[in-house]
């Protein structure tokens, strides 16, 4: 941990732990425009994340919805954790 803090800012250390997914997300939540997500399915992980910075979910009577980061015993990615607040 100590040589993981002491060369947090290197550019491979950024690119192989930090996560990155929010980077290709972002033009989602910055649109101007009302942006609808409809799901149709299932939608687990990544593919329940990158609706949370959508402004409207519409999801059939068929889709699942579900956010198994704890069950994998991995962290939350592409700031899922920060979007439903």
């Amino acid at each position: 941990m100590a040589e993981l803090r002491s060369r947090f800012d290197e550019p491979k250390t950024v690119a192989g732990v930090r996560d990155t997914g929010y980077g290709w997300r972002s033009p989602i939540f910055a649109c101007t425009k009302p942006v609808i997500a409809a799901i149709n399915g299932a939608a687990i992980g990544t593919g329940a994340t990158m609706t949370l910075q959508m402004d409207v979910r519409l999801a059939s009577s068929v889709a699942r919805i579900g956010f198994v980061f704890g069950r994998s015993g991995i962290v939350p990615e592409a700031a899922s954790t920060w979007f439903p607040p």
